[in-house]
């Protein structure tokens, strides 16, 4: 059953919340930015950020619906999402140093992905820390 005002007064649920936000936010800022990466690092950076965007989209909806996931399934995500956006904002930022008069998109772009990285980090100690 749809519980969304209980939802939005867990912590949980707004941090994941967050996460979908703040990369939502990167996936706005790049797909109108233009700059240079190899390939592979490109994969990286636009697989990381469109793919836990849908993630991030089934978690808030099961969590909206009051249905709990797996903590090892939780811990998966939480930490991958904390390497890959870390790694995808390095990427950005290097590609920023490669050429430093590219758009000030790419600059945005990679703060989210590093703040992104963060907040999966602080869900992964909250995971480990409240759910049994």
């Amino acid at each position: 059953m749809l519980d969304a005002v209980n939802s939005f007064k867990n912590p949980r649920f707004l941090i994941k919340l967050l996460e979908l936000v703040f990369a939502a936010v990167a996936t706005a800022l790049i797909a109108s930015a233009y700059f240079y990466a190899s390939p592979s690092k490109l994969q990286v950076i636009y697989g990381t950020i469109i793919g836990y965007v849908i993630i991030q989209c089934l978690v808030v909806t099961a969590r909206l619906i009051n249905q709990k996931m797996h903590k090892v399934l939780e811990l998966m995500v939480s930490v991958s999402g904390a390497v890959m956006f870390v790694a995808a904002g390095a990427f950005l930022f290097e590609a920023l140093s490669n050429k430093p008069n590219q758009s000030g998109l790419v600059i945005g772009a990679g703060i989210m992905s590093i703040f992104n990285g963060v907040v999966y980090l602080i869900d992964t100690f909250l995971i480990i820390k409240y759910d049994s």
